[in-house]
């Protein structure tokens, strides 16, 4: 996948967020991000660029979680950035 494009059906999980948005934002969500999810790096969380796709992948992994359940730790972030 390229990592510009959200998948379609990980876009249908987020509903209502705003990808465009919340990618042009996310140096101002960097600090949010890392509070809710200090098992990732610093540089992790910069290279990801608030690409969704890979932030979902990034929470996936380290936290050892389904993809569905990744997608909604998410789209709780981003509800709560009003993104």
């Amino acid at each position: 996948m390229d990592g510009a494009v959200i998948s379609e059906n990980t876009e249908a999980l987020l509903g209502q967020a705003d990808p465009a948005r919340f990618r042009g934002k996310w140096k101002l969500h960097l600090r949010a991000a890392k509070i809710a999810w200090a098992g990732l790096s610093d540089d992790e969380l910069l290279a990801s660029e608030g690409r969704l796709d890979l932030l979902i992948s990034l929470v996936q992994e380290r936290y050892a979680l389904s993809a569905p359940e990744a997608t909604r730790r998410v789209t709780n972030f981003l509800s709560m950035r009003d993104c």
